[in-house]
Formats: structure tokens, sequence, C-alpha cells
């Protein structure tokens, strides 16, 4: 009962601070902007202290329900102008999704840890409205990622950085945390940086849902595992940053290709270590020298080519993201089968890209589409060469070749053999299904100025016409398939051929 009549308070409490916000706009006392953020602080403060008041989870979970209710139909309808007109997107929404999957991570998966909760959502209430509000204030106004700046991300990080560092303190005040000193630094910065990446790459209000799950997901990991662990997380963060500032410097991630990757490499290497690290890196790092050369034969492909050679969110995503998602599986379980998903997803990937890279430079016969047999000119999607297939194969025994340094054991408990044929037939299976689904389903488009065939949709300043595919599918959807499939592929290989087969 005591849960129930908090609710109403709560409610109550949420709504007169939204009315607040709606009548500063109304009365011309804060711009749209302003009054959104303001309500965003007050009401994300509010549902950080639930943990204090509340027992159980069910009241909360049906506060956020009558929120999402209420935000979706006032931005459908058009209602609350000064909490909608100044967005793009569905922020208000996104808040309230946010909310409810920190509260289940914390609540519902980790009872335990449901105190973390508070910090999680008081980054969000706190960081966001920091960035925006400091973010306009800083002059010169210097962009990053989109309409992200970096005042607003140096603001982001160190609201972060206080609210986290200060929190964990709090906590252990209170003996409801028992971390050393070195540990609270570790989660801070960590945490920090973590939340600082999440909110420069997401637009359209999702980084009310990836800021505080982030948050979760560190702070949480850090407290269910042994403090070796953090050390290592540490250490991959460290890593990360270098790696991710060197590939900056060189020219070979953009902005927000830089700070996906160093989301990645969090991963990567705090929960898998070294074996779920160099796997990985290798891709990266040949496929981005690679790049590099025939650069005069690749000019004229430039203009053709939806992206070059620096990566962003996107390219990362599409090639990493299968992989990624592997490695909080593999985490999470423990099994086996997530690694050979893993390197089945970065050998497919890294036999497209090889693929692409070697057989538009090297001659060793024509590049003919693989859906028709017709001659095409090299680079085309769909296109296929004898050059291009052995790069794939190569491409493929490479990442063969760095598991050897990664994690020995388990291609000693796969079977050296086994394994080599099945990341083979993985990564040949990647190239040959981007290949298709780019014959097949990828957008071409005719630039209206200089009438060139482009996987580009702006093309010399001008929108350009979809003359084939799919205006949707793209070449980091096409990407993103060959990786799920190559991943799918090692899967049934290892089912096939592995221990216990």
């Amino acid at each position: 009962m005591q849960d129930w009549i908090w609710f109403g308070i709560l409610l109550g409490l949420n709504l007169l601070f939204v009315g607040l916000g709606e009548l500063a706009y109304r009365l011309r006392w804060l711009s749209p902007g302003l009054a959104r953020k303001l309500v965003h602080a007050l009401v994300g403060v509010a549902a950080a202290l639930t943990p204090f008041v509340v027992e159980g989870v069910e009241a909360l979970f049906a506060l956020g329900a009558v929120f999402l209710l209420l935000n979706g139909i006032s931005r459908l309808r058009g209602w609350l102008p000064g909490m909608h007109a100044a967005e793009s997107g569905w922020g208000t929404v996104l808040f309230v999704l946010g909310y409810g999957i920190t509260l289940a991570l914390c609540w519902a998966l980790w009872p335990e840890l449901r105190y973390l909760f508070t910090i999680s959502m008081l980054v969000l209430a706190l960081a966001d409205p920091a960035a925006a509000v400091l973010g306009g204030v800083v002059k010169p106004v210097r962009r990053w990622i989109g309409d992200k700046t970096l005042a607003g991300s140096a603001a982001v990080f160190g609201v972060s950085l206080f609210v986290i560092g200060a929190g964990l303190a709090w906590l252990r005040s209170l003996d409801r945390l028992y971390w050393p000193d070195w540990m609270l630094a570790v989660a801070a910065l960590v945490g920090a940086g973590v939340a600082t990446a999440a909110e420069a790459l997401c637009g359209r209000g999702w980084d009310n849902v990836a800021v505080p799950v982030s948050v979760t997901a560190v702070l949480g990991w850090m407290a269910l595992s042994e403090p070796l662990y953090s050390l290592r997380l540490a250490l991959g963060f460290g890593i990360g940053l270098a790696f991710v500032g060197i590939s900056w410097r060189a020219g070979a991630l953009s902005s927000s290709g830089a700070a996906l990757t160093l989301l990645m490499a969090v991963t990567f290497f705090g929960l898998g270590g070294w074996a779920w690290s160099v796997p990985v890196i290798v891709f990266f790092v040949l496929s981005s020298l690679w790049s590099r050369l025939g650069q005069a034969e690749k000019a004229s492909l430039s203009l053709i080519f939806e992206k070059d050679h620096r990566r962003d969110a996107g390219q990362v995503l599409a090639n990493g993201g299968v992989a990624w998602l592997c490695t909080l599986l593999g985490a999470w379980s423990a099994d086996p089968l997530w690694y050979a998903a893993y390197l089945g997803s970065l050998a497919a990937v890294t036999a497209d890209t090889w693929a692409t890279e070697w057989g538009t430079i090297v001659r060793l016969g024509p590049t003919w589409l693989i859906t028709n047999g017709r001659p095409c000119p090299p680079g085309t999607s769909g296109g296929v060469s004898a050059a291009g297939t052995l790069a794939a194969a190569a491409g493929a025994g490479a990442i063969w070749a760095s598991t050897w340094l990664a994690d020995s054991a388990f291609l000693e408990s796969w079977g050296a053999i086994e394994a080599l044929g099945g990341l083979l037939v993985a990564g040949l299976t990647g190239s040959f299904l981007d290949s298709l689904l780019g014959a097949l389903l990828q957008a071409r488009f005719t630039c209206p100025v200089c009438g060139v065939l482009t996987e580009r949709a702006l093309h010399c300043g001008q929108p350009a016409v979809c003359v084939s595919g799919l205006r949707w599918v793209r070449n980091d959807l096409v990407n993103g398939a060959a990786a799920t499939g190559g991943a799918l592929m090692a899967m049934a290989w290892w089912t096939l051929t592995g221990p216990g087969s």
C-alpha cells in the first residue's frame, strides 16, 4: 500500500514538473529547448530517488507505463508544445523507455544492484541538460559528431564523472557498496567515458536510452565480477582510447566511428580480454592498411562508393556489431559457441573487405555479376572476380591465424583444420552474400548532374535518383547481413565439427 501511495505522489509530482515547464514556455520565460531540459532534469532526479522510498518494482513500472502512454499521446496530438516543439525525435517517450530498461536491469534482473539505478538516472537527468546549456554558451561552436559539440560532450563527461564518483562514494558510506577507492575511480572514469560516447553517438532522443543503459551495464558488470576484471575494464578503456586516437589521427576513423569504436573496445577487452580483442584488431588494422593501397586505381571509384576509407559509426557497427553482440552473449553464457560465432562474423567482414580492396586493384581476369555472370566494371556492387575471391579466402585465413595468438586453446579444442574450414566457409559465405544482396537489393542511384551510376543518395550536391534496388538497403545494411551470415555459418560448423559433435 505504501508503494502505491508513493506511486500517486510521484505521478502528481512529475505532472507538476511538466506543467511548470509548459507554463514557463507559454509565458516566454524559457525557450522550448530549455523548458524541456528543465523538466528532463527534475523528472530524472525524482525518478533517481525512488529506490529509497519504494520497496517493490511494480509501482515504478506502472508509473513508467502511465508516462509512456501520456507522452506518446501528447507527442502524436501536438499537445504540450513546450515539451515537444523543439525536438525532432521522440525524446520524451524515449526517456521513459530508458527509465524502464534501466529499472528492469537494476531491480528485476539484478535486484542486488537496485541502488545503481539512482546513479544511472542522475547521469541521465543532469548530464544532457548540462551539455545543452554549455554547448550553446561556449563560442566558437565546435561540432564533432552531427550536431554534437565538443563543449557539450565535455560537459557530459564532467557531470557524469562527478555523479558516478560521488554517487558510488555515497552508497559506500551507507554500507550499500564495498568497493575500494581504486574501483570507484575506475568506475567513474570508464562510466563517464561510456556515457559521453553514447550521448555523442545518439540523436533524436535515443541518448535517453543509451546513456542510462550503458552506465548501468558498466557499473553492474563491475559489481557482479571479481575486482580483477575491473582492472581489465580500465585497461580496455585505456587501450581503446589509444587505439581510437591513433586511428582517428591516421584518418581511419571519423569522429562518430571513433566514439563507437571506443565503446566496442571497452566491451571486447573488458569482457573478453585479448581472446576477444586480437581478431577484431587484426581485422581493423589490416583492412585499414589495404584501403590505402592502389589509391590511383581507386580514385575513379570514389564517386561511386557510398563511403570512403574513413569509417563512420554506421560502418563500424555494420562490420563489428555482430561480433560485439557475440561478445556480450559470450560473457553472459560462457558458451564457446558464441566465440565461434564471433570469429565467423569477423571472417565474413574481413573476407568481404579484402575482396573489395584487392578486387578493385588486382586484375586476374574479368569481374562479373554474381546474379547473371555478365561482365561489369571492378567495384560494382554484386561483382565478383578471381582476385577478390582469393583475397576473401586470405582474409578469412587471417582471422584464423589471429586466433592462434588470441586463444590457441579454443582452436585446439575445435581442431585446427576444422576451425580453418569453418572460418573459410563463414568468410566466403559472408562475402558472396554481400555480393548477392548488393546485386539484388542494394540501392543504386543516378546523379542528375553528371549522370554517373553511384551508391550515393546525394551526388554533386543534388539528390540522386534511385534506379535499382531498394532505397533503404544501403552498403552498411548489406555488410551487417554478411556479418550475420558468417556468424550463423560458423555456429553451424562448430555444432557439426566441434567438441561433442
